[in-house]
């Protein structure tokens, strides 16, 4: 299997992984995943690992992921905001949590769970953020063509 796709309905973090907690023994320090940002990322591994391959993807990947979060009740405080949502069907989600620090967690648990080796494998990645009526979360995994992605030709410069 060289693509791996799904949904899972489920809220996004709002817990990054850059949410650590220190503590010092035997006189070093020690990080560690606070409780709330474990349990949101156990939440998305738990329904993540149904859709793993059966081995982990090799060589380079495109990884895409999207965040989509609920509307809040700003989105849709007024007749008119309500209209524009229901028309659009979602708004680009500008505000916090910052979009790369979410997603290096649910990278780090695809690993774990063996969708690849390691995150170093991802050679491009696509990430987007919105809010709307489902939330959810996209990922879209796929082994990379050597010709894919390619945007000219190598120079002997």
């Amino acid at each position: 299997m060289s693509k791996v796709e799904f949904t899972i309905e489920i809220v996004p973090p709002k817990t990054t992984a850059q949410q650590k907690g220190a503590t010092v023994i035997g006189g070093r320090v020690i990080f560690y995943e606070k409780k709330h940002v474990a349990e949101a990322l156990n939440d998305f591994a738990n329904l993540a690992a149904q859709h793993r391959p059966e081995k982990p993807l090799e060589g380079p990947l495109s990884l895409t992921i999207s965040l989509r979060y609920p509307w809040t009740k700003k989105d849709l405080s007024t007749k008119a905001k309500r209209q524009e949502c229901e028309r659009r069907g979602y708004l680009w989600h500008d505000s916090k949590p910052d979009l790369d620090n979410v997603v290096k967690g649910l990278i780090d648990r695809m690993a774990r769970l063996g969708f690849f080796h390691d995150d170093s494998q991802i050679a491009c990645m696509v990430l987007t953020k919105t809010r709307g009526e489902k939330p959810g979360i996209g990922i879209a995994l796929q082994v990379l063509d050597y010709m894919e992605g390619h945007h000219g030709e190598e120079s002997n410069a």
